[in-house]
């Protein structure tokens, strides 16, 4: 629940929220440059486990994205073309 006035003091908020802005600050935030700079820091233990979280994210987010494409039909074509290379045996076992 809302406190008094707290509606009129954040409204710029919500039109911003409606319009799609993004609202971010800034102490929430790395450069490219600082994560460099922190990830060079790291120990080699700590090294391998963020190499290990950051080759899971980057798979699942390549998922995410292949997901999508498909959904829009974006891969519907290049389907199409390996079914009918297929049937016509334009293909090489493994």
């Amino acid at each position: 629940m809302r406190r008094p006035g707290s509606a009129k003091r954040y409204a710029w908020l919500d039109r911003r929220a409606r319009r799609g802005v993004r609202i971010a600050k800034r102490t929430d935030l790395m450069s490219v440059e600082e994560l460099e700079q922190a990830v060079s820091r790291l120990s080699t233990e700590e090294l391998n486990a963020f190499s290990g979280w950051f080759e899971e994210y980057l798979a699942d987010q390549w998922d995410q994205q292949i997901e999508a494409d498909a959904h829009a039909g974006r891969l519907d074509a290049a389907g199409q073309r390996a079914d009918e290379d297929f049937e016509a045996g334009r293909v090489t076992p493994l």
